[in-house]
């Protein structure tokens, strides 16, 4: 076969995978250098182009979150454990960020006007995936000291609105420097810390005692000031919601 025959052959397959290559591409093509199209050497670098447009396209398509599951409501235990993690701090969950970072992807909060997220929550995104929020690390101040002074430090933080975390010996809190100022002039220990603040659990019905200065007492158990075997006393007439003590049956406050 005569040398000009030989290359013409051989130049139509090169031809028609260049030209496939253009269309695979189109519209991205304009941003390739046209060069590229002509050498059938650079199929392999055109493929990975290609594949790096279309990813950085994709990319930009985020996930939006749009439900928030009520505190009463009670997903089977497979989906919790399916359910990605999104770890938030104590602010980010009084005021939800615009997005949330899932491991390495960005997700909209398309929540709307929802109530301050808890430790456990579900989520819920458009296309049925689920998201548990966790407690980001943190700092927090650790307190411990005398018991009495301690639950008077309790029902001054929650009756203000202030959330508290049960340790082992006492309670913690956010760390804000006025509130270690605070809880050292009255004679407890204040110890710094970083690491995920989980406060108790607020009470999931409307009216439920949030322990912030009533005419009732609490015998042990969820007061988050640490202390155990022992009650919690309040004046009378502080916005008591129950109008009884706690220790009458069928209280549920």
């Amino acid at each position: 076969m005569p040398f000009a025959a030989m290359r013409l052959k051989n130049e139509r397959p090169k031809a028609r995978i260049a030209e496939r290559q253009k269309k695979f591409l189109h519209p991205y093509s304009a941003t390739i250098p046209q060069s590229l199209f002509e050498e059938t050497a650079c199929c392999v670098l055109l493929r990975k182009a290609a594949l790096t447009v279309l990813r950085q396209i994709g990319n930009t398509i985020q996930m939006r979150i749009t439900k928030l599951l009520s505190l009463d409501s009670t997903p089977a235990q497979a989906i919790v454990n399916r359910a990605k993690a999104i770890s938030l701090t104590m602010a980010q969950r009084v005021e939800p960020p615009e997005t949330f970072c899932v491991g390495t992807e960005t997700v909209e909060n398309a929540l709307g006007q929802v109530r301050p997220l808890e430790v456990g929550d579900i989520l819920v995104d458009e296309k049925g995936g689920f998201y548990k929020i966790e407690a980001a690390a943190e700092g927090i101040y650790k307190v411990t000291g005398d018991i009495p002074l301690m639950q008077e430090a309790v029902y001054a933080f929650t009756a203000r609105g202030l959330r508290v975390a049960q340790t082992d010996d006492g309670f913690a809190v956010v760390a804000i420097p006025q509130f270690k100022q605070l809880l050292e002039s009255v004679g407890l220990v204040v110890t710094e810390s970083t690491e995920p603040f989980t406060p108790v659990p607020l009470p999931r019905h409307a009216g439920g005692c949030c322990c912030g200065g009533h005419g009732h007492h609490h015998h042990e158990g969820g007061c988050g000031c640490g202390g155990h075997g022992h009650h919690h006393h309040h004046d009378e007439g502080e916005g008591c919601c129950c109008g009884h003590h706690h220790e009458e049956e069928g209280c549920g406050c």
